[in-house]
Formats: structure tokens, sequence, C-alpha cells
């Protein structure tokens, strides 16, 4: 990866660590180095662990690009969001592990991984309950 983020795999999982040394604010550079780890996770069809350093998830977007305005500021939000939906559609599971605070952005990165863990305990639920239902009453 680069100096903001780091890829670590074991065991099928793939631990995708956010550290620029201050509150992770959410850059583009930030962005891009998260998008190029997320595609290695999918290369190696790993369920992803998505997490920051320890205090700290994400303060969200990098403020001083948004209040400056312009192209490079819709430039970070079109980037930031559609990390977030790719999130949501990643081929396997997403974990956050927030390690800290988790602000404006960074909080609704959560969101996704919380949806497709729902999603996986409710299928696992409904292959259960069929299995149960196939049994043999007595």
């Amino acid at each position: 990866m680069g100096t903001l983020v780091t890829y670590r795999l074991r065991d099928s999982v793939a631990t995708i660590t956010m550290d620029d040394g201050k509150v992770n604010a959410l850059s583009l550079a930030m962005l891009t180095e998260l998008g190029a780890a997320l595609d290695r996770a999918a290369a190696d069809r790993a369920v992803v662990v998505l997490t920051g350093r320890e205090g700290v998830f994400s303060a969200g977007f990098d403020l001083p690009v948004l209040r400056a305005g312009g192209t490079e500021a819709a430039d970070l939000l079109h980037a930031g969001f559609d990390l977030a939906a790719r999130l949501l559609a990643f081929p396997t599971l997403v974990l956050v592990a927030c390690t800290g605070h988790a602000v404006a952005m960074g909080c609704s990165w959560c969101f996704p991984a919380t949806t497709a863990l729902r999603e996986a305990i409710d299928a696992d639920d409904a292959a259960y309950r069929a299995q149960l239902a196939a049994q043999p009453a007595g």
C-alpha cells in the first residue's frame, strides 16, 4: 500500500488499517489507498476488517478541502461516497473495528459493515431454520 493504509492478510482475513498519524482524515490520498487495499482484498477473496490506529477510526472528510470548495472538494465527496457504496457491495463480508472516534463520514462507514453483517446473520438464520424444518418430527 502507501503511507496512509496498511494491508495484512492472515487466514483469509484482510486487515486494512488507516493511519495518517493524526485523525485519519479522508483525503483523496487516503481514499485512493483504501481503494487499492480493497482491490487487493477482492483479489485475495478475503473477509475485510477495516480499522484505524489506536484511539481513532476516522474523523471523516478532510475539512480544509471541503471548506475550500471547487472541483477538489467535489472529487473528494464523490470518491468518499463511491467507497461507501463499494463497502456495501463488496463481495465478501466487511467488518469495521472502530478503534476510537468515528466522526461524520468515518461514522457512516460503520453502517455498510453493520448492514453486511446483518445480512450474513439473516442468511445463516434462514439456512438454519430450513434445516430445522427438514428434520422429521418426533
